[in-house]
């Protein structure tokens, strides 16, 4: 979910693509981070991210809540992400309790 902050802080551009999940042709729109933005920290270290994952909170949640939301999301439209998988699988490894509360396995 992308907050009306996100839009009107010039940190993401917007990119009319087009997706094939499989069956069918779609035109999208994609949110990419632009890597000149001063808040841009470049790639974390995985055991950092999984770190932040399950420890930060903001106003709309947990970022594990944010990546089981938009992984259903995805899904739902036939597109799986490979490296959201791969974050899911890490999350679910090191801290199992949050399988049952956000993730099914």
């Amino acid at each position: 979910m992308l907050t009306r902050a996100d839009l009107e802080s010039n940190r993401l551009r917007k990119f009319f693509c087009q997706a094939n999940p499989g069956d069918r042709d779609l035109s999208a729109i994609a949110f990419v981070v632009r890597r000149d933005h001063p808040s841009y920290v470049g790639r974390l270290p995985l055991d950092t991210v999984l770190k932040i994952m399950v420890s930060a909170r903001w106003f709309l949640g947990t970022p594990s809540e944010y990546l089981h939301e938009t992984i259903h999301g995805l899904l739902k439209h036939g597109v799986r992400d490979a490296y959201l998988m791969e974050i899911r699988r890490h999350v679910i490894t090191l801290y199992p309790k949050l399988a049952g509360k956000h993730f099914s396995k």
